[in-house]
Order: structure tokens, then C-alpha cells, then sequence
């Protein structure tokens, strides 16, 4: 059941820190995290002139190769077609942005446009990247394996914020806990609390769920953690997809006594048994449109369009993304249930 997001801006300062609610250490740490091989970057794109009528018979020649379907929309502005678009990647719950902006761009319906959008999830797209098998991913941040590889291969990486991002803890709807401390989570998946009725719930074990390692929801979690181990998890409670977390939680036997994470967008936008599940709290601080847009929500992100550095100044990979700084594109974020970043 889709779910759409309020239209909201995100300001560079909300967007600053990932997971700025995290601990002291890393409130006060640095917030380039990056290697040097793999660069930061705000794209502010050009503004795009209007052709006058006394340049029509100048520019004909060069508008020509534009089909004649796509003469009057925004993907013939920026000098996009079907035939050059990027080929593009990335994690499992960026296609619906994907999705939207194809259907702005090229003024198709967005479920034309879901057909044409194929993600591989994070690692693997990343990978496919670096070997050159695709122009540029969407994805959640990198982990520390991703930028080692990056940097081993001598490859440069800009990464564009595209849209808001939050990691939530999710449980079954019929759990009576509705409020975390990221202090009792960080608990609950190190061991040291095992039983809801510890932290205000009922007197049950708790059954942490967690992801496989080379999924982008484990990179939150890890990053999450912190200094404080993630305690090995039984080969049975460790989901290989992000709906099969939330299916623990929502459908399985037990659920009501299960724990897991995820994207937020993802749950929200891709998941159909949203309503058997609800994001907790935390920190007294719940996740929606508008605590993503104000920064208010501790664990915060953002999803990323990357492309390697080398990429020409007139490639499509470019061009692409001068359009994800107009207007146009932030509308299609929304539309698509996202909150786009300013």
C-alpha cells in the first residue's frame, strides 16, 4: 500500500551527519567519513536557457536526433533519450525514485516507468559501478568494505544527495512497546537485554532480526552500533531481502515478540503488509515526512545517486544530474513518496 509523503525540502544542515543521534563519539566527530577517493559534492545546475526564435535554425540540426515523442519534454531539455539515458542501479528501495523521475523526464506514467527500473540491491550495484556495468547507482551510504574497494581499484566517487533518508526499528503492531532509547537497543543486539518486559514490554524473549552483511540496511546497523558489538545472530533469524525482515515481524510465528530494522522509505512505500507493523520511536521522537525534513529524527540519511568522478562534463551521467537539481526532479521525489534534499 503506497503512501505518499508530504512535499518537503531538506536543508544541508539537517542533512549534514549520518545518524547525528548515534552517541557523544560520533556527534562530535568529523563529519567527512569518506576516504579521499570517494568525494562529497553538491551539484548546482546551470540554469537552462530558453532557445530564442532567432536560434531555432541554428540548433535544428542538433535537436534532430531527438525523437519526435520526446521533443517537448524535460529529458529533450537536458539533452537526454531513451537511447542515451544512464544505465542506472541501486538499493531495493530507491526504484520508486528511480521510477519517478524516469516518468517526469520522459512524461510517461510512473507504472510505464517502474518497467523500465531494474535494481540489483546495494552491493552488488555498487560493484557492477566500479566494472563499469552500469553509469551511475541510487543507494544508501557506503560501508567501509564499498569505499576500500573503491579505493583499491583507484576509483574516484561523487555522490549527490538525492532524498531523505531514516533506519527504523520496526515490531508487530500487537507489541505494546512503542518507544525505544537507542541506549535499549543497542542492548537489545549486543545481549545484554533479552526480554521485552525489560524495556516496558511483555515478559517475552526478544527475537532480534537481523540482515545479511552485504545488504545496505546491515551498513545502518553497523554504523549504527558503534562501539558496541553486534552480537552474532543465529543463521535463522538473519533475512537475505528487506521484505522478509519485515515478514518476520509482521506474518511469522512469534512476531509479536520480533525485532528487526529497515529503511523507512521501503517500509512505507514497497512493503504490503505495512499495516502489521509500526515503526517504533526512538528517543520519544517519531519517523514521518516531517521529522525527516526538519532533522528532528536521531537516525538520519540520505540516499545517494552515484557515478564514478572520471565521468565527461557533457556525458548523460551529468546531464542527468543537472536535472536532479531542478524543481521538476524534487517533484517527481515526492510524488514517489520520498522527501527530496535541497
Amino acid at each position: 500500500m503506497k503512501k505518499i509523503f508530504k512535499s518537503a525540502l531538506l536543508t544541508a544542515a539537517a542533512m549534514g551527519i549520518l545518524f547525528t543521534g548515534c552517541n557523544k563519539e560520533t556527534a562530535d566527530a568529523p563529519t567527512e567519513t569518506i576516504p579521499e577517493n570517494v568525494k562529497m559534492m553538491e551539484t548546482h545546475p546551470e540554469t537552462v536557457s530558453e532557445t530564442t526564435s532567432e536560434t531555432v535554425s541554428e540548433t535544428t540540426a542538433e535537436t534532430s536526433a531527438v525523437p519526435e515523442s520526446n521533443a517537448n519534454n524535460l529529458a529533450a531539455q537536458y539533452g537526454l533519450t531513451e537511447d542515451n539515458f544512464p544505465v542506472i542501479d541501486g538499493s531495493t528501495s530507491a526504484i520508486p525514485i528511480e521510477s519517478g523521475l524516469r516518468a517526469m523526464l520522459f512524461d510517461i506514467p510512473q507504472e510505464e516507468a517502474e518497467m523500465q527500473v531494474k535494481h540489483t540491491k546495494t552491493h552488488t550495484a555498487f560493484t557492477k559501478l566500479l566494472d563499469g556495468e552500469c553509469d551511475m547507482i541510487l543507494s544508501v551510504p557506503l560501508s567501509a568494505d564499498q569505499k576500500k574497494a573503491a579505493e583499491e581499484k583507484g576509483i574516484e566517487i561523487e555522490m549527490v544527495p538525492v532524498s531523505a533518508e531514516g533506519f527504523t526499528f520496526v515490531v508487530n503492531t500487537e507489541n505494546p512497546v512503542d518507544n525505544l532509547t537507542q541506549d535499549q537497543i543497542r542492548k537489545i543486539y549486543s545481549g545484554e537485554i533479552t526480554n521485552w518486559s525489560e524495556v516496558g514490554g511483555n515478559d517475552a524473549d526478544i527475537i532480534p532480526y537481523q540482515r545479511n552483511t552485504d545488504s545496505g540496511s546491515q551498513n545502518y546497523m553497523i554504523e549504527f552500533m558503534g562501539d558496541t558489538p553486534l552480537m552474532e545472530a543465529k543463521t535463522e533469524l538473519i533475512n537475505f531481502g528487506m521484505g522478509g525482515i519485515l515478514d518476520s515481524i509482521a506474518v511469522y510465528d512469534n512476531s509479536v515478540d520480533a525485532i528487526g530494522y529497515t529503511v523507512y522509505t521501503y517500509a512505507i512505500n514497497m512493503y504490503e503488509n505495512y499495516d502489521d507493523i509500526k515503526a517504533l520511536k526512538i528517543d520519544g521522537i517519531e519517523i514521518s515526512a516531517d521529522t525527516l525534513s526538519d532533522g528532528t529524527y536521531p537516525l538520519l540519511s540520505v540516499t545517494y545517486c552515484m557515478f564514478r568522478a572520471d565521468e565527461p562534463e557533457d556525458s548523460p551521467v551529468r546531464k542527468f544530474v543537472e536535472f536532479l537539481g531542478s524543481e521538476e526532479a524534487k517533484t517527481a521525489i515526492t510524488n514517489s513518496g520520498y522527501v527530496p534534499v535541497s
